[in-house]
């Protein structure tokens, strides 16, 4: 049963999320009208930042061959933003029919080095689709990945080769369906709930034509189709953790002389520049550090705006003055607390 909810005002308040995959209790349900307010959101056991999704097992990053085509730095940097969130990642790359073998052969042996599974597929042909439908099966997943590389023709592609399979109708007698089949399917779309999907644009860029995160059953699960976009954020990114998020690093990074190196200069670096995407990580450690940087910078503006003094009134309206320590530095837990 689906319920068209409100979210209770407290909520808000406490600047109290909902988003797509969240477990929440419904209180007030209006089983007339299909009505009811979220009450509280379930605690989280994962939280993707970019898309906005919660309670997922894993992420799929879709990525086409062509038109538009593979970049590197933006798998990468969509894999690590997949890593800062604790989430197992499977590389999707789409539109296989569009290249030779050889290159797109190229394109998942690259990938397979830097530690991930990847699988090569076809929304148009079919190819791949029966080993994407068992990633898919029984797990809750999220589909991610810029605009226009087929994110939502996969998951109709998908849908289609299913009722193909279990369906005795006239779209199943046809063979496996493909792009140029699915416009105008008008009733196809209606029984199957097909995803809207548009072409790229002059310059090759894909359309934003999903505009928002559902949650859809797709091959034995529940998979969250999301919006394209270009860069995933990296603000819960630090550079102290960023390491971390590259396989290739945590694979070398044992025998590395430093615990704390940053693997860019240090010597006796067992990690420095005799990986594939040893550059990526440079750019990203710049652009995290220089975050961090600006972040600190703020900090300070906001501490000398208030400065290190407070007012307190006191009895007969005299007005004293005490030092305005920072709690991280000066204030001591209780000890009452302690014992506690």
């Amino acid at each position: 049963t689906e319920l068209l909810c409100t979210v209770r005002g407290i909520l808000k308040k406490i600047k109290q999320s909902v988003l797509v995959g969240d477990r929440v209790r419904v209180a007030g349900i209006d089983w007339d009208d299909r009505r009811g307010t979220v009450d509280e959101v379930l605690p989280r056991r994962s939280e993707l930042q970019d898309p906005a999704v919660a309670n997922v097992d894993q992420v799929l990053l879709v990525f086409a061959l062509e038109r538009p085509p593979l970049d590197l730095r933006t798998a990468t940097r969509f894999l690590v933003s997949t890593e800062a969130a604790d989430l197992p990642a499977t590389v999707v790359l789409n539109k296989a029919d569009l290249v030779p073998s050889e290159e797109c052969s190229q394109a998942l042996a690259e990938i397979e080095s830097w530690g991930y599974d990847a699988i090569a597929v076809s929304a148009a042909t079919g190819r791949g689709l029966d080993r994407l439908s068992e990633v898919l099966k029984g797990r809750v997943s999220v589909v991610a990945g810029p605009s226009g590389v087929g994110k939502s023709s996969l998951i109709n592609a998908i849908k289609l080769e299913a009722d193909a399979a279990s369906s005795s109708s006239a779209m199943a007698s046809s063979g496996t369906p493909t792009l140029d089949n699915w416009r105008g399917m008008q009733a196809a779309v209606e029984r199957l709930g097909l995803q809207p999907v548009g072409d790229l644009t002059n310059l090759g860029r894909g359309k934003h034509t999903t505009r928002h995160v559902s949650l859809l059953e797709v091959a034995g699960g529940l998979l969250a189709d999301s919006p394209g976009f270009n860069q995933p954020s990296l603000d819960d990114l630090n550079v102290a953790s960023l390491s971390d998020c590259f396989p290739e690093v945590r694979e070398r990074a044992e025998s590395c002389a430093f615990k704390n190196c940053q693997h860019l200069i240090e010597p006796g670096c067992a990690v420095r520049e005799d990986w594939s995407r040893h550059e990526l990580y440079v750019e990203l450690h710049e652009e995290v550090k220089a975050a961090e940087d600006l972040a600190r910078v703020r900090s300070a503006s906001k501490k000398r705006r208030e400065g290190s003094v407070r007012y307190k009134s006191a009895a007969g309206g005299v007005r004293t003055r005490e030092a305005l320590l920072d709690i991280k530095s000066h204030r001591r837990v209780s000890r009452r607390q302690v014992s506690l």
